[in-house]
């Protein structure tokens, strides 16, 4: 009899975006894109996103 498999990693909990949205970039546009998110101090690529959708 064989055992069950044992269940990998931890699951995401309480996670806010469930949806992915990928895109195709260069090392150097996906670099650029790193220093804009620190530039104007947001948490990750959507909320840059979505704050240049909102103004």
């Amino acid at each position: 009899m064989t055992e069950p498999k044992r269940p990998r990693g931890r699951p995401a909990t309480g996670k806010k975006r469930t949806v992915q949205l990928k895109i195709d970039v260069t090392a150097d546009e996906k670099q650029e894109i790193k220093n804009a998110v620190k530039l104007y101090n947001k948490k990750g690529i959507a909320d840059l996103i979505l704050y240049f959708i909102r103004q």
